[in-house]
C-alpha cells in the first residue's frame, strides 16, 4: 500500500488526545464514612463493570474516528506506485503501437449519436463503410484517455514498433497538441517489439515532476511484440511498478482472416527478351481457410501486362507458391511487385522485389587441375555439368585479367595462388587476383571450392589481408576419423539460398553426403570500422562451416567451399543428387546477389555505394508516397564512400537521386563518368516485415501476467467513454472507503456518548 498524500499521516498522533482526556479527568473523590452508603455499595458493585466497558468502547472509537481520519486525509493506494487521484495532476505517457499487425480490421464501429468520446473519436476513424481497424481503436482509445485527465496534467505520445519514436507534443501540459498527434499517427509495416517503447516511456516518466505517473499501452497485445525481448522487457515494467501506475489497453476484438506475400522467387536466370518464371509464396497466417484470394505479379509497375492468378483455397498455416510470368523487356535493374486480394489485413498484400535481368550471363570458370586429355578428370568437370549455363572454362595458369570482361561470376576450383615448384595446373597471376577484388568490388560474384591446391598461408595472404576477398582466414586441412566421415547437415541451412535444403523432405540426402577432409576456418572478431557481413550458409555435421558468404553494401557475393569438388578423397558431394541443385543454387543466389542490399525489411536503413565520381554530389530520397528527403553528401565509412537512408517505416519502392538533378542536368556526370546509371535513381525495394502478421490472435490478459510477472492494469478499448476518467483513477484508492466508514464510527460514537450519559 503507498499514500497519496503521506505527510498527512503525522495526523495519526492526535490518536493520544482522547487516551490523555480519559486518563487525566477520571473522577476523583475522597472518602468519608457514612452508614446510610453501606445499602449503596451493592447496587454500585452490580454496575461498575458496564460503566469501565462503556467507558472503554466509548475511547476506542474516538481512537478511531481520528486515526481513520487522518488515513483518509493521506489518502491510501492499493498499489505500491504512486498514482493520481480524482483531481491530482498527472504525467502521463501514452505508448501507441502502431506496427504492421496494428492495420487489421477489427469489425465495424458502432453508431453513437449522443456519445462525445471514445465512440465519437472512432467514427471519426471508421472507413466509409463503419469498418474499423486495431490502430483506430487505439488512437480513439488515447483520446478517451487525454480527456479524462486531470487539469494541469502532462502527456507524452510515443509511437512503438520495434523501436521507439517520441512524438511529442513539445510543451508536455499542451493537451490539445498531444491529441492531433494521436490523431494523425499513421501505421508503419515494421514489426513488434515492445521493449524499446516501454524503456522510452520510463525514461520519460522519470524527467516528469508530478509525483503521479501514468503509462497507458495501446496495442493488439499480439505474441510477438511480448515475446520478442521477454525477459528485459518483464524486467522493465517490474522496474516501472516502483513509480507508475501501468494500463494495457487491448485493441484487438478479434482474429483477423489473412495470408501474406512472404516472398519472390526466379525459377530461372532472368536475362533480356524472356518471359520468365517466378514463385509468389503465399502464407496463410489465420486460423481459418482462405478462399477465392487472387495473386498478381507485374514488372516495373505495368500493370497492364501482370500476370493474374486465382488460389481457390489455403489452409491455416499453409504456404503455397503460385506460379506467375514477367516480362523482362530490359537489361539493369527491375522491380517486381506481387500482390493479393483480399483478406483482412492489407499491410502484407504486396511484396516488392529488385531484381538484376542481364542481356547474357557471362561465367569464368577457373580449373585448377585441368585435363585436356581426359577432360572427366578435370577438377571443373562435375561443376560444368550442373551449370546450368554455358561458361568460358581456363585453366590458372591461362587466366588473365581480360577474361573477366564481360563477365559477372568467377569461380576459383581448386586454384593455387602460388608456384610450389611442381608446376602443375600452374597458378594465377598477381594481375589476375588485383583485377578479381576490382572485379568483386563492381557488384559480381565469386564463388571458391577448396582442395588440394589451396594452400591456408598464400590465401590468407593473398586473398584476406590484401584483396578482402575470403569470408575469414584459414586455420588448416582437418581430416575426419577413419572410421567416421562428417555428413552435411541440412539444418542448419536457415537462410538463402540453401534453406530448401533444411525446408523441403526432397532433399533429406544432404544429410547423408559424407566429407572426410575440409578446409577449417577460423572465427574472425567483429570490427565496427568493415562492414563486411559474414555468414554460414550450411555446417557439417561437426558444427564446422562447409559454405561461407560474405557481402559487403554495393558489391558482389563471395561464396567460399570448404571442401573439394572433384576429389573423392575429400568427399564424394559431387557424385551425390543434391550437387546439382546446391550448384544452381548457388548460381542464381550469386547472380542476384547485387541486389540484394537493394531489398530491405521495413525499418532497415538502406545504404549505396556511391561512384567515385559521386562523393561531391548531394543526394536525395524518393519515398514509395512520392515525398523527397534530402540525404546529403556520402559519407566515407571504410575507405567507402556511403549514402545512407534510415527512415523506412513505410513499405515500397524508394529511389536514391542526385539532388538538384533536374534544375542542373550536369549534376548526374563528374569527369566524363555518370554518377546515376538509372534515369530515376537507384531503386530500392523495401518489404514489409511479415513475421509481425505471423500470429496475429492477441494475448489473453492472463498470458501476459503469467510472462511478465508485473502488476498491470487491463482495459478493453470499448465503448464507455469515462471507462479511463476519474471513476477509474479512483478504484485504486481507499478515501472514499475510509470516509463512509469514518462517518458510520462518528454517528456510532454519537449514539454511544448519549447512552453512556444516560443516569443510572
Amino acid at each position: 500500500m503507498s499514500f497519496l498524500a503521506p505527510y498527512l499521516l503525522g495526523g495519526l498522533a492526535a490518536c493520544g488526545i482522547p487516551i490523555a482526556l480519559h486518563f487525566f479527568y477520571r473522577s476523583r473523590y475522597r472518602t468519608v464514612p457514612w452508614a446510610a452508603m453501606k445499602f449503596l455499595l451493592d447496587s454500585i458493585e452490580q454496575t461498575s463493570r458496564r460503566l469501565r466497558f462503556q467507558e472503554l468502547l466509548l475511547l476506542a472509537l474516538r481512537v478511531m474516528v481520528l486515526a481513520l481520519l487522518a488515513l483518509a486525509l493521506a489518502r491510501p493506494s492499493t498499489t505500491a506506485a504512486r498514482g493520481g487521484g480524482q483531481g491530482d495532476a498527472v504525467d502521463a505517457v501514452l505508448l501507441i503501437d502502431n506496427s504492421l499487425s496494428m492495420g487489421a480490421r477489427d469489425g465495424v464501429a458502432r453508431i453513437d449519436p449522443g456519445n462525445d468520446g471514445y465512440l465519437s473519436s472512432l467514427k471519426e476513424f471508421a472507413a466509409p463503410d463503419g469498418t474499423v481497424r486495431r490502430l483506430d481503436r487505439a488512437k480513439a482509445a488515447a483520446l478517451a484517455v487525454l480527456s479524462s485527465l486531470p487539469p494541469h496534467s502532462t502527456a507524452q505520445v510515443i509511437a512503438v514498433t520495434d523501436r521507439a519514436v517520441p512524438l511529442g507534443p513539445q510543451t508536455p501540459s499542451h493537451l490539445d497538441q498531444a491529441r492531433k498527434i494521436v490523431a494523425e499517427i499513421e501505421l508503419s509495416q515494421q514489426g513488434s517489439d515492445l521493449l524499446p517503447g516501454v524503456g522510452e516511456a520510463a525514461a520519460t516518466l522519470q524527467r516528469g515532476q508530478s509525483p503521479n505517473k501514468e503509462l497507458y499501452l495501446f496495442g493488439d497485445m499480439q505474441r510477438r511484440g511480448w515475446e520478442a525481448q521477454a525477459s528485459s522487457l518483464s524486467e522493465k515494467l517490474k522496474e516501472m511498478q516502483g513509480f507508475a501506475r501501468i494500463h494495457l489497453v487491448h485493441c484487438a476484438h478479434r482474429a483477423p482472416d489473412n495470408a501474406a506475400i512472404v516472398g519472390i522467387t526466379p525459377q530461372s536466370s532472368l536475362r533480356t527478351g524472356e518471359r520468365a518464371d517466378f514463385a509468389v509464396l503465399v502464407r496463410n497466417t489465420s486460423a481459418n481457410a482462405l478462399r477465392n484470394l487472387s495473386i498478381s505479379l507485374e514488372v516495373d509497375g505495368k500493370t497492364a501486362e501482370s500476370d493474374t492468378r486465382p488460389l481457390e483455397e489455403l489452409k491455416p498455416g499453409e504456404t503455397r507458391a503460385v506460379l506467375l510470368t514477367g516480362m523482362l523487356d530490359r537489361a539493369g535493374r527491375r522491380i517486381l511487385t506481387a500482390r493479393l486480394k483480399a483478406d483482412d489485413l492489407d499491410g502484407d498484400n504486396r511484396f516488392d522485389e529488385v531484381i538484376v535481368v542481364h542481356d547474357r550471363v557471362g561465367i569464368l570458370v577457373v580449373d585448377g587441375n585441368p585435363d585436356d586429355r581426359e577432360p572427366r578428370n578435370a577438377g571443373s568437370f562435375f561443376l560444368q555439368h550442373a551449370l546450368n549455363l554455358p561458361a568460358q572454362v581456363t585453366s590458372a595458369a591461362r587466366a588473365t585479367p581480360r577474361s573477366l570482361v564481360n563477365k559477372d561470376l568467377c569461380i576459383l576450383v581448386n586454384v593455387r595462388l602460388e608456384a610450389n615448384g611442381k608446376n602443375e595446373g600452374g597458378y594465377i597471376s598477381p594481375e589476375f587476383v588485383k583485377n578479381l577484388a576490382s572485379f568483386v568490388h563492381d557488384g559480381h560474384g565469386l564463388m571458391i571450392f577448396s582442395g588440394e591446391n589451396v594452400v591456408p598461408e598464400a590465401y590468407n595472404r593473398l586473398l584476406f589481408e590484401q584483396r578482402r576477398l575470403l569470408p575469414t582466414t584459414i586455420a588448416k586441412i582437418a581430416n575426419s576419423p577413419a572410421d567416421k566421415p562428417w555428413t552435411l547437415d541440412r539444418q542448419s541451412a536457415e537462410t538463402n539460398p540453401f534453406a530448401k535444403f533444411r525446408e523441403e523432405e526432397g532433399y533429406a540426402g544432404v544429410d547423408r553426403i559424407e566429407v572426410r577432409r575440409i578446409v577449417e576456418l577460423e572465427k574472425q572478431p567483429q570490427r565496427p570500422d568493415v562492414l563486411d557481413e559474414t555468414r554460414v550458409l550450411l555446417r557439417y555435421s561437426n558444427g564446422m562451416p562447409a559454405v561461407v558468404g560474405r557481402k559487403h553494401p554495393g558489391e558482389g557475393e563471395v561464396m567460399f567451399v570448404t571442401t573439394s569438388m572433384s576429389d573423392p578423397q575429400w568427399t564424394d558431394w559431387f557424385i551425390a543428387p543434391p550437387f546439382v541443385p546446391f550448384v544452381q543454387m548457388s548460381l542464381n543466389y550469386l547472380l542476384q546477389g547485387q541486389p540484394e542490399a537493394h531489398n530491405r525489411i521495413a525499418g532497415e536503413p538502406l545504404q549505396w555505394q556511391a561512384p567515385k565520381a559521386g562523393t561531391a554530389t548531394a543526394y536525395d530520397l524518393v519515398r514509395p508516397d512520392g515525398e523527397t528527403v534530402r540525404l546529403g553528401y556520402p559519407e566515407t565509412v571504410a575507405g567507402r564512400p556511403l549514402v545512407t537512408a534510415e527512415d523506412t517505416a513505410k513499405a515500397g519502392i524508394y529511389h536514391i537521386v542526385a539532388a538538384n538533378r533536374a534544375a542542373q542536368p550536369g549534376a548526374e556526370e563528374a569527369d566524363g563518368e555518370r554518377i546515376l546509371d538509372e534515369p530515376d535513381g537507384v531503386p530500392f525495394a523495401v518489404t514489409p516485415d511479415v513475421r509481425d502478421s505471423e500470429q496475429l490472435q492477441p494475448l489473453r490478459p492472463e498470458e501476459i501476467d503469467a510472462q511478465t510477472g508485473a502488476k498491470v492494469a487491463h482495459w478493453i478499448a470499448g465503448d464507455d467513454s469515462g471507462l479511463f476518467g476519474d471513476g477509474a483513477r479512483m478504484k485504486s484508492e481507499w478515501t472514499m472507503w475510509l470516509l463512509t466508514t469514518l462517518f458510520v464510527l462518528v454517528l456510532g460514537e454519537t449514539l454511544l456518548a448519549w447512552l453512556c450519559g444516560r443516569a443510572w
